[in-house]
């Protein structure tokens, strides 16, 4: 037996739930990103502990649950002359319960995540500009060879999620043609 369930199609576009206000020009965006993770370890680091420090009664065993939510706003402001100002502003409030894989457990914090100011625009020559200050997410092509991002877990929480990312870039220029 099957049974399916189907939707009519719209042919209405849906408006953006997360843009709070978009005219003349400017556009301003809610941001939402989460993470629930329930761990469950088994024979952690190879069980090297029981070998190298016996004493140190490392739990080589080990379950733990982690969350976290990362809210944010941003904006964009086009002006008519082709340039434009934007920024953001964002947090990761994360939590561990239980004793995650480095033996610490039930804590987690509130961080700034990212925070930046920046102008994007042209030159004459066909070239691009894009200039930030702030701390933000840096991401090269994929993100595969090059990427930054920030301590994740310990005191902080969420080890296994690692939500934070923004903390290393305080400045970059980009030149495209």
């Amino acid at each position: 037996m099957n049974v399916a369930l189907q939707g009519a199609p719209s042919h209405a576009q849906q408006p953006d739930r997360m843009v709070l206000y978009d005219a003349n020009g400017t556009t301003v965006r809610t941001h939402l990103q989460y993470g629930l993770n329930a761990v469950a370890e088994q024979n952690l680091f190879w069980d090297l502990a029981t070998v190298t420090a016996p004493s140190a009664n490392f739990d080589a065993d080990t379950e733990w649950l982690e969350l976290y939510l990362k809210p944010g706003l941003s904006f964009e402001r086009q002006f008519d002359t082709g340039l434009t100002f934007y920024g953001k502003v964002s947090a990761v409030v994360s939590y561990s319960w239980g004793r995650d894989a480095f033996d610490t457990g039930n804590t987690g914090r509130t961080t700034p995540e990212e925070y930046f100011l920046g102008l994007r625009g042209d030159v004459p020559g066909g070239l691009t500009y894009d200039v930030s200050v702030g701390a933000r997410e840096l991401k090269l092509g994929t993100g595969m060879l090059i990427s930054n991002g920030a301590t994740s877990g310990f005191e902080r929480g969420a080890l296994k999620l690692g939500p934070r990312k923004g903390q290393v870039a305080l400045i970059w220029h980009h030149w495209f043609t």
